[in-house]
């Protein structure tokens, strides 16, 4: 049972949304995107940003160019799988564990990598 329920504290979806965006920074965008090697890191982070329509800039954040919003996060986890070529498993996973931890359903599902 999650902390929420167990002590019966309502989390509104605005609240879960936000949660999940930082869950998404400190497991993905930041934790598993620096244990990658530069080149991948650079190729990755270009991909994803170009995805989200952005100018890659190098010296740029990765999570500072993706930003707080909930969807932008959501294609770039879609991006960063997709391009993660032999660690998607690793990516994958990651994705199902930050979907699972979020207090309230957020109508989203992860399904053959999207």
């Amino acid at each position: 049972m999650k902390f929420n329920q167990r002590f019966d504290i309502e989390i509104g979806l605005d609240e879960t949304k936000k949660r999940f965006v930082n869950r998404a920074y400190n497991n993905v965008f930041n934790n598993f995107f620096y244990s990658l090697s530069d080149n991948e890191r650079f190729r990755i982070h270009r991909d994803i940003v170009s995805a989200l329509g952005d100018k890659y800039s190098f010296n740029k954040n990765l999570a500072e160019q993706i930003g707080d919003d909930f969807y932008r996060n959501l294609q770039a986890l879609e991006t960063f799988y997709q391009t993660s070529n032999y660690r998607q498993s690793a990516v994958e996973e990651l994705i199902k564990l930050i979907l699972s931890e979020s207090e309230v359903d957020l109508g989203v599902r992860w399904v053959n990598g999207r």
